[in-house]
């Protein structure tokens, strides 16, 4: 008989899937170049970058003061309802979308700034119901209750 898992059944690893998505645009960029340039392109993806890195940062810092672990393939021993996660109950993929915006434009490269959309959906599909199934599982009405008050993304 085989035990079930005490964590989501997600596809991979959000940060893998980041680095996959960087990946992929790089290697499309090689490819078929694609530029936007410009000081307003920069300046735009410098403030997505740094209210991506902002956000993770604090989104960190709550799973920390609640003692739950980021990693969604460890354990979660809390639902987080502080911090960022008093606005959504993704922050850290939020983050993680719109720094890839932020790194497109910022460099000009487009088509990492274009990979945003895909990787949304891989992270709706892949990891967030995924982990919405197990949290409902874990933690019943405490979870209902969250995902009633808070929006799942912003």
């Amino acid at each position: 008989m085989r035990v079930p898992a005490d964590h989501p059944a997600i596809i991979m690893p959000p940060p893998i899937l980041w680095v996959l998505a960087v990946g992929v645009g790089a290697l499309l960029q090689w490819l078929i170049p694609w530029r936007v340039t410009g000081i307003g392109w920069q300046g735009i993806g410098l403030v997505l970058v740094a209210v991506a890195f902002f956000l993770s940062v604090w989104a960190l810092w709550s799973l920390r003061q609640a003692k739950t672990p980021v990693d969604p393939l460890k354990t979660p021993r809390a639902i987080v309802t502080f911090g960022p996660y008093r606005y959504s109950r993704n922050p850290i993929y939020v983050a993680l979308i719109l720094s890839l915006p932020g790194i497109g434009f910022l460099t000009g490269w487009l088509w990492i700034a274009l990979l945003a959309v895909p990787f949304w959906a891989v992270l709706q599909w892949g990891v967030v119901r995924p982990e919405e199934v197990f949290l409902r599982q874990k933690f019943g009405n405490e979870y209902e209750r969250y995902c009633a008050r808070t929006r799942r993304w912003v």
